[in-house]
């Protein structure tokens, strides 16, 4: 599932990262390539969130409304 990809890019993520970071810091004896990266990174994430994730969202909201799928309404506890 989505959750498990979640969680499994944020352990490689955790595991890796600082080593790479302190690798790539070695380097070039400097943070601003690492942070260059992690920005560069960020911005792409953002990109292809809004490029694939968007009319993912638009169709499955649109396959939802065309099925005449509609939200249970919300009973109060104890009724």
């Amino acid at each position: 599932t989505n959750y498990g990809f979640l969680y499994m890019a944020q352990g490689v993520g955790s595991v890796l990262g600082g080593p790479v970071a302190a690798l790539v810091h070695d380097a070039f004896k400097s943070w601003m390539p690492v942070f260059a990266t992690i920005i560069t990174m960020n911005f792409a994430t953002a990109l292809l969130a809004g490029a694939a994730l968007k009319p993912m969202r638009r169709r499955w909201l649109t396959n939802r409304s065309l099925s005449g799928a509609v939200a249970a309404p919300l009973i109060p506890a104890g009724s």
